[in-house]
């Protein structure tokens, strides 16, 4: 599955997840493909299997009322 780049995706409340990876300065950036990679191979062969997210959900809260609504998930 990793070697075929298989991914999964997280939904909430009908929003699916904005990755947020790495660039090449090291600072994290939204990456919007659709979904999260399994895992990766390194340079040397191994694999590695992404078994670990941290996961935000961004709220708003509505005026007026004590409503609160999802308007975003980020997965690092």
């Amino acid at each position: 599955m990793i070697r075929s780049r298989y991914r999964y995706q997280i939904i909430v409340d009908g929003l699916p997840n904005a990755t947020l990876e790495k660039n090449e300065n090291g600072d994290l950036e939204p990456n919007f493909k659709e979904g999260i990679y399994v895992g990766n191979i390194t340079a040397d062969g191994s694999t590695i299997l992404y078994n670990h997210l941290d996961i935000t959900v961004k709220i708003h809260h509505v005026t007026g009322g004590d409503e609160v609504r999802v308007v975003g998930l980020e997965v690092v």
